[in-house]
């Protein structure tokens, strides 16, 4: 028998986080992202990687985790897509296992913000030759990393084009 399925729309108010000023310091969290294609890039209501993700991060001395699929390969922080620079070159991961197609990211790369960007699958290892990271998302914007696991990086900024690609999208919204 054949139904008809009518759409379910959910919609929350809430206010918009308080914005940290400093650059972050990740780690790499424990818990890996399930590999799952067919909702690769996809935001759901699924959320309990996240859920246990932040209790992870509630227990860890940092701001950020670095996420991995089940090959090691980073996917994305707990809540934001992630974006770093080697020489003059940027990167951000290949979503295709796993993870979150963010509104933001997607802009990024759609405005050619940073100019080309490599879509990559990628181990940690590629974090720890970068001279620039920063993770974005719609809500918080683009926020600068200082260090991942210890290591510093060299650039601890916001590359000049984001801050003010972000800074035209806050006033569109005003």
């Amino acid at each position: 028998r054949q139904s008809q399925a009518e759409p379910h729309w959910y919609a929350s108010v809430s206010p918009i986080p308080e914005v940290p000023t400093q650059p972050l310091k990740m780690q790499l969290a424990r818990l890996k992202l399930a590999e799952q294609p067919a909702f690769a890039g996809l935001k759901t209501l699924n959320r309990l990687e996240q859920v246990m993700l932040t209790q992870e991060l509630n227990q860890r001395d940092c701001d950020e985790l670095v996420v991995t699929d089940q090959s090691e390969a980073v996917v994305e922080s707990i809540s934001s897509n992630v974006f770093w620079r080697c020489g003059e070159q940027w990167f951000t991961p290949s979503l295709v296992h796993a993870g979150i197609n963010g509104v933001a990211r997607t802009q990024l790369l759609n405005e050619n913000i940073l100019g080309t960007v490599e879509i990559v699958r990628a181990g940690t290892d590629v974090l720890f030759t970068a001279d620039q990271v920063f993770l974005v998302n719609s809500v918080m914007g683009p926020r600068p990393v200082a260090e991942f696991q210890g290591h510093p990086f060299s650039a601890p900024i916001l590359p000049k084009g984001v801050s003010t690609w972000w800074q035209s999208e806050i006033s569109l919204s005003v």
